[in-house]
């Protein structure tokens, strides 16, 4: 299938996040969100360990987003391929109809999958109640895989209710939060960043409420920062994850 065939129309108006297929337990926390699936037991980020969160009761699935050559959007965590299918290489470096006859490594060596089959996993009955992170790697162009990804969800699903409070953009960069508001306006943004120190992130995180909430973008936003050392050295990752009401109100009174 030639996946750049849904260059369709995009989700080009505000999600109403009233009307989802999430209910009010969904909402609750904490919650088990399987990274990279179920990867303790089957191989990362594929369908297998996906498949298999989904059976050991987790809330909401984290995956990694990755440009193919030809602009098919692909789900990897690594840059390269070395380590999960032992080619060496970049993933962006191949077209789509080389990186789906890879294997992992892993048994039991199942294919890279895209990020449409995995939103046609997410359609499914059984996995309704779930949600999605989406981490948008930055090895690729900003506009091209924000694009391609508000195109890859409009294909199996053009319907902006369905997906409310499903899927939750990962962002690493400023850069992207101007780009979700123009292809995926309305989507819930959680902003992930390594900072050298707290004041660093204060500073960034502010820019980022700031620059989204004047665009117009997600600004119902809870401030739920989780901070763990890295490796040995001072960074520390932050990860806030925004969905305030409260915002959401300000944003329509504006």
């Amino acid at each position: 299938m030639n996946y750049r065939e849904h260059e369709e129309p995009l989700l080009g108006s505000k999600v109403n996040l009233g009307i989802t297929h999430v209910g009010s337990e969904a909402l609750r926390f904490p919650q088990a969100v399987a990274h990279r699936g179920f990867r303790a037991q089957f191989p990362e980020n594929t369908l297998t360990a996906f498949e298999g969160a989904v059976k050991a009761g987790a809330h909401a699935i984290e995956t990694d987003l990755h440009l193919s050559k030809d602009g098919v959007v692909m789900i990897s965590h690594d840059a390269t391929l070395k380590r999960c299918f032992g080619v060496e290489g970049k993933l962006i470096d191949y077209d789509y109809s080389y990186l789906k006859t890879l294997r992992t490594l892993e048994a039991p060596h199942v294919p890279m999958p895209t990020l449409k089959e995995v939103l046609e996993f997410m359609c499914q009955p059984a996995v309704l109640g779930m949600w999605l992170l989406l981490d948008i790697k930055l090895d690729n162009d900003a506009e091209d895989i924000i694009r391609e990804t508000a195109s890859a969800i409009c294909s199996v699903n053009p319907s902006r209710e369905f997906w409310a409070n499903r899927i939750v953009l990962g962002c690493w960069t400023l850069d992207f939060l101007p780009l979700c508001d123009l292809y995926l306006p309305g989507f819930p943004i959680t902003v992930r960043s390594k900072t050298p120190n707290p004041s660093f992130f204060s500073r960034r995180l502010i820019e980022a409420l700031l620059t989204v909430f004047l665009l117009g973008g997600p600004a119902h936003w809870v401030l739920n920062s989780l901070c763990k050392r890295v490796s040995q050295t001072s960074w520390r990752f932050v990860q806030s994850f925004l969905c305030n009401p409260f915002w959401q109100e300000r944003r329509k009174v504006r």
